[in-house]
């Protein structure tokens, strides 16, 4: 029987050839569409995360925690980069952040800083946006942030830290998610305001929190408790005098059950208890 001849063989292995690299070719392609949209979807999770941290804690998770509550990896190995709200960025680069553990800088109630910005360009033109709470991203295939970071950048002449954001080219990969305070406080809805109300027969003093001079609270009236605050409640008006009790803020957390955003005074000692 005739076989094939040695130019036939030749031209099959080179269509065979052209039909594997053909192949290999959208393989590869196929396998970096899959990173990108699984590294998205690892970002936007990231924000979900990050937003159900707040919504439970009433404060952005720290950068020790961020890794605890959710993936933080891309699909390339490449750790994400996560930018709470800060206060200054160093001149090495390095971020000086503020501990948002303590009283006083939590998100979404307390005495925020508001230095943190982001200059979104995807849609080709620059497009400022204040008041943002964080910015988490993967750096993409290049494994390198092209999102730069640049602090006293003025807007409407108030000094930010701005995040520019690009447009998606070969030059810059990033997957950039971020969430502006708004945006959190509208998450986290009126849970990190409590209203404690004044159940006793008498008129009440307090000061502190929101409350800089001595205001009279009437019978069932109430006074606001932000997160990180505490306010003291006095018996007499006399530049509030006779301190009954200090209210805190977790402690009123603590003693609520349900999330109904109010607890009441009982008696003269304001005994907290669940609305």
């Amino acid at each position: 029987n005739k076989g094939f001849t040695l130019i036939e063989l030749a031209i099959v292995l080179i269509v065979l050839g052209i039909l594997v690299g053909a192949g290999a070719g959208m393989l590869g392609i196929s396998m970096k569409s899959n990173k990108f949209n699984q590294s998205r979807r690892i970002v936007e999770e990231a924000k979900k995360a990050i937003i159900g941290f707040t919504i439970e804690n009433m404060r952005l998770p720290t950068d020790k925690e961020f890794p605890q509550i959710t993936r933080d990896t891309d699909a390339w190995g490449k750790q994400l980069v996560y930018i709470p709200d800060f206060f200054k960025i160093q001149g090495d680069g390095h971020t000086d952040r503020a501990d948002l553990t303590k009283s006083g800088t939590n998100i979404c109630c307390g005495p925020t800083p508001i230095d943190l910005a982001a200059n979104d360009k995807r849609q080709g033109t620059d497009n400022y946006k204040t008041d943002i709470a964080f910015v988490v991203l993967s750096t993409g295939e290049n494994r390198k942030m092209e999102t730069t970071i640049k602090d006293n950048v003025k807007i409407n002449h108030i000094p930010y830290c701005v995040a520019t954001i690009e447009e998606a080219s070969k030059n810059y990969d990033d997957m950039v998610e971020y969430a502006s305070l708004n945006q959190l406080a509208s998450s986290v809805g009126s849970y990190p305001l409590y209203t404690v109300r004044n159940s006793t027969n008498k008129n009440k003093y307090v000061r502190g929190g929101d409350y800089s001079f001595c205001t009279k609270i009437k019978k069932n009236d109430t006074f606001t408790l932000r997160n990180g605050q505490t306010v003291n409640v006095y018996k007499k008006n006399n530049h509030c005098s006779n301190l009954i009790t200090s209210v805190p803020f977790d402690k009123a957390r603590a003693v609520d059950a349900d999330r109904d955003c109010c607890v009441q005074g009982t008696g003269g000692h304001f005994t907290l208890s669940d609305e």
